[in-house]
């Protein structure tokens, strides 16, 4: 198991223009459907490939799928991601370089590679569910930091009839990397926009406001989503006359009186 920066390659993309646009095009469709599709085309066209997934890891270990695909039915590419998401996201490799230390750190790289093959997975579950019965000898992921404690995932997965990927192969994935990051970071903040406006309010005001604590964050965030005091509390496992206290605390150190004053400061920060 490997992981490092993405670095300047010998290997060059050989891409046609028609495939370039493709790629661009599908950055503005809202359920992302063919982006994934997209990047597998264009790099199985270099690398014989058995799946490309597109992942969100947001807060670390919190993993939301947005796009696939592959040689295998659908079907089966959706039940291996919702296995993966369900149970082993934490024990994937790539936990190594999406570390809150190293999100938006100075002088940290944003683009990585991480390499795992299937005789480097400790669990037997793992290994079952998600290499050996898709037939997966091993994977390559690429990871963009996004805003936050927020990663994004474009893995590529080696069919056990290729056997494991040569150097030069792994070079080619790597020269694809920044286009496929970019891709995928222009993708992901169109998804958030669409569709979760209250997430991208909440990095506004995380930007603005370093110092919430994550109580702060999460009590913020339910009331973006429009959910009653009781709901947010319940799911903050608290009580309602808790969250009253933290909801005061929030509103001093952001220098408002009431919610209805929330959004403007959101959208304004």
């Amino acid at each position: 198991m490997r992981s490092w920066p993405v670095r300047p390659v010998a290997s060059r993309l050989s891409m046609r223009f028609e495939q370039a646009t493709s790629l661009l095009r599908r950055i503005g469709e809202a359920d992302g459907a063919s982006l994934g599709r997209e990047l597998f085309d264009i790099a199985s066209a270099q690398v014989p490939l058995e799946i490309c997934t597109v992942i969100a890891y947001e807060g670390g270990k919190r993993a939301h799928p947005l796009s696939h695909a592959g040689h295998l039915c659908d079907k089966a590419i959706v039940d291996t991601i919702s296995a993966y998401v369900r149970s082993f996201v934490s024990l994937d490799g790539i936990q190594n370089v999406i570390s809150p230390a190293r999100a938006g750190a100075t002088g940290e790289p944003e683009i990585w590679c991480q390499r795992m093959a299937i005789d480097e997975i400790a669990s037997e579950h793992y290994r079952t569910l998600c290499y050996d019965r898709p037939g997966i000898c091993e994977r390559l992921a690429i990871l963009c930091h996004y805003e936050g404690q927020r990663w994004l995932s474009i893995k590529f997965y080696r069919g056990r009839q290729y056997g494991p990927f040569h150097d030069q192969e792994i070079e080619q994935l790597e020269a694809f990397a920044p286009l496929a990051a970019h891709a995928v970071r222009l993708f992901y903040s169109s998804y958030l926009h669409q569709h979760r406006l209250g997430d991208v309010l909440l990095c506004r005001l995380n930007r603005a406001f370093p110092a919430l604590s994550t109580r702060e964050r999460d009590l913020v965030g339910g009331i973006l989503e429009g959910r009653s005091t009781s709901e947010i509390a319940a799911d903050m496992g608290i009580k309602e006359m808790t969250l009253r206290t933290y909801q005061k605390r929030l509103y001093r150190k952001l220098g408002i009186s009431s919610q209805r004053e929330l959004l403007p400061l959101c959208t304004m920060s």
